[in-house]
């Protein structure tokens, strides 16, 4: 693995400006959803077919606790949204920054042996989280 720092030239992709642009779209999109408008929260289409929880079954109603303030109540829903809003939130700090000051973009190369032990860990704290919320009794 190894992190380079590249400065954009005309037709390179900006993934910096596009994955910014979805996480502020994402972010007022749920502002307007729950704060402004608090529309009912969606239900969960995997545990009203299977009746099982489904990996993100907590998620919305996390988010709801998050933006209320409520850290630990967020966390007890379902672990993955304080952590991913946690993520999310450097990231976007850092595209806005690299974006306005025109500062070279860091890009991670990753070789194939790294992409799987990457998409192991990942898939290991997946499940972790789904037996957590499926044993907690959501």
């Amino acid at each position: 693995m190894k992190l380079t720092w590249h400065r954009p030239v005309r037709g390179d992709f900006d993934h910096e400006r596009l994955w910014g642009g979805v996480i502020l779209l994402a972010a007022v999109t749920m502002l307007v959803w729950f704060g402004l408008f608090a529309l009912p929260t969606p239900s969960c289409l995997f545990k009203e077919s299977t009746g099982l929880p489904c990996p993100t079954c907590g998620s919305t109603r996390a988010v709801e606790a998050l933006l209320s303030g409520k850290f630990g109540a967020s966390l007890r829903l379902n672990p993955m949204v304080p952590a991913g809003a946690v993520l999310v939130s450097l990231y976007l700090c850092y595209a806005v920054v690299v974006v306005v000051f025109r500062l070279p973009r860091a890009r991670l190369q990753i070789d194939d042996g790294m992409w799987w032990a990457l998409l192991s860990i990942a898939s290991a704290g997946f499940l972790g989280v789904w037996i957590y919320v499926v044993f907690d009794g959501r």
